[in-house]
């Protein structure tokens, strides 16, 4: 049973991670769980808090900004933020994700991903999934000391389990802005 979230005390920087229940969803999280050390993958899906209001940089069919409360109502979340997110952190990680702004949704990524290693030694055209943007914005943050081939089972792995990291948020989203 999921704990509803009707409030939630968003802040630019935080991460956030969803549950999907469609059939891509699901392929992604049975891939994740084949990497996972755990094998167990929830979460296909990730993106970054832009500002308290609910605005969100995510990547999609096309790449950009959305609101959370908005795209996610109703939905499972899980809302992590760093210890060390400041201001000069969030922005060199934002001036990174301004460049994906409108950008289309990266195939070749998304297919290299189902091969993790590969996908961390193969990069070109300048481009990522949902998760790799994510964890770009932490890498140019200062925050992460990679980005490529990363997958949302690592980002959720990271929010629960490294040092520095807490949970503001999981459960089903019902809050406003």
């Amino acid at each position: 049973m999921s704990i509803k979230i009707n409030k939630i005390e968003l802040r630019p920087g935080d991460i956030f991670l969803s549950k999907g229940s469609n059939g891509l969803s699901q392929m992604i999280t049975a891939v994740e769980s084949w990497y996972a050390k755990d094998c167990y993958a929830e979460y296909s899906h990730s993106g970054i808090v832009l500002n308290n209001l609910g605005l969100i940089f995510e990547g999609g069919l096309i790449n950009g900004k959305k609101n959370l409360f908005d795209k996610y109502y109703g939905k499972e979340i899980l809302v992590g933020r760093h210890d060390q997110m400041r201001l000069y952190r969030y922005a060199n990680g934002k001036q990174e994700l301004d460049k994906f702004e409108n950008t289309l949704f990266p195939i070749h990524r998304f297919l290299l991903l189902m091969f993790p290693p590969l996908a961390r030694r193969i990069y070109f055209l300048q481009y990522g999934i949902c998760s790799e943007f994510t964890s770009m914005f932490l890498y140019h943050a200062g925050l992460m000391d990679y980005w490529r081939g990363v997958m949302p089972s690592h980002i959720t792995e990271m929010i629960r389990k490294w040092k520095g990291w807490n949970i503001v948020a999981e459960g089903t989203l019902y809050a406003n802005a």
